[in-house]
């Protein structure tokens, strides 16, 4: 942490001086706010005291410190719980795995079950925890059902992780009314269901983390994929308005990725 004090003369130099303040794992990464007792050095030895402890500063007065400790590079969702659709595999899976990597219960929803519980095996083999739940996510029911899981198994959700798509190729013309409903209704209403259920906890917890996986024929018209691009296109715009009205408390990202093997 860093401790600052302008000169008497209120010139713009400042005097800066670190203090080491340990505190648990447990606690990494959360702000906190404490008070200290800050006596003038007037020899070597005074400084700044914590409950009697010193730990070092050449300031004066009493002063609540706000700060976030150093979490470390390979930890950053410790104690997080996540929630990602679309995670038997790709893309889903590969979030799932680093999300565990990094300390987070992952709930694992997918249509495809053997893909659900193959993700689930890779994430408890290398020592993380992971839930597995079926839903589609094309279904309102399904929707709030996965949230609702998260909570009950783990009493919290921190991020979630819209990544379920389905992708049907054809012109505006060739596309269906069946082919446009269920790739909006994949693609675009269910993040908006996923989003309206989740969104409350995470407003009462005072954090949150949004992640929608969009994609390039989201920003940009491409031959062949009317349905596709369109349900895309309204992610993006889906995903600022949530920023707009729920940050900076619940922050809300858009992915675009290109095409993928």
């Amino acid at each position: 942490m860093l401790l600052t004090r302008r000169s008497e003369q209120g010139a713009g130099r400042a005097t800066v001086q670190r203090v080491r303040i340990p505190w648990s794992a447990r606690e990494l990464g959360r702000v906190k706010a404490r008070t200290f007792t800050l006596d003038q050095r007037t020899e070597p030895g005074n400084g700044v005291r914590e409950h009697g402890g010193m730990l070092g500063a050449a300031l004066t007065g009493s002063r609540t410190v706000a700060y976030r400790p150093r979490v470390p590079a390979d930890r950053l969702l410790v104690d997080r719980v996540a929630l990602i659709t679309g995670a038997a595999s790709g893309q889903g899976r590969a979030a799932a795995e680093l999300f565990a990597a990094h300390g987070a219960a992952i709930v694992v929803a997918d249509l495809d079950d053997d893909g659900v519980f193959e993700t689930v095996a890779r994430v408890e083999k290398e020592g993380g925890a992971a839930s597995a739940v079926h839903a589609d996510v094309s279904r309102p029911d399904d929707c709030d059902a996965i949230v609702k899981m998260a909570l009950d198994e783990y009493g919290r959700i921190d991020v979630l992780y819209n990544n379920a798509a389905i992708q049907m190729s054809g012109t505006l013309v060739e596309t269906t009314e069946a082919m446009w409903d269920i790739t909006i209704a994949t693609n675009l209403t269910a993040i908006f269901r996923t989003c309206r259920a989740a969104l409350p906890h995470m407003l009462e917890a005072g954090r949150g983390s949004i992640i929608n996986t969009s994609s390039t024929l989201g920003q940009q018209g491409s031959q062949g994929y009317a349905a596709y691009g369109a349900a895309k296109a309204g992610l993006i715009a889906l995903t600022r308005q949530i920023a707009v009205e729920y940050g900076p408390e619940v922050r809300a990202n858009v992915i675009a990725p290109g095409s993928s093997a």
